[in-house]
Formats: C-alpha cells, structure tokens, sequence
C-alpha cells in the first residue's frame, strides 16, 4: 500500500536509465567489421543445387 502511493507520485516522464559498464562494451558487429575492413577477409560462393552458397571467412595470417 505504502510502495504504490510512493509510485503514484513518481513522474516516470523524468526517468532517466544508464546501461550498465558490461553492456557498453559490445562485441563489434561482425558485418560491421567486413564493411570497415574487407581485406580481412576472403568470400567463397558456389552453387549446390538449386541454392547459391556464400560464405565469409576471416583470412589466415600468412606468417
């Protein structure tokens, strides 16, 4: 009874959240990382079938 006269008071337009430090640092997108940097990568296409195949593999480092 108490929590929800201390709710109803509260005006929720002012809210504000924060994320949290662990979801700031994401993973980088993957597609992302393709479009800024497409040297990194190699593209196989190949047709099986009826169904046109397209893979995107990170390139081996050539040592």
């Amino acid at each position: 009874m108490i929590i929800s006269k201390i709710l109803s008071k509260i005006d929720i337009s002012n809210l504000r959240f924060k994320r949290s430090p662990e979801k700031e640092k994401e993973k980088p997108s993957l597609i992302k990382e393709v479009i800024d940097e497409p040297e990194k990568f190699k593209l196989e296409a190949f047709i099986e079938g009826n169904e046109i195949i397209v893979k995107i593999k990170k390139r081996e480092i050539e040592s």
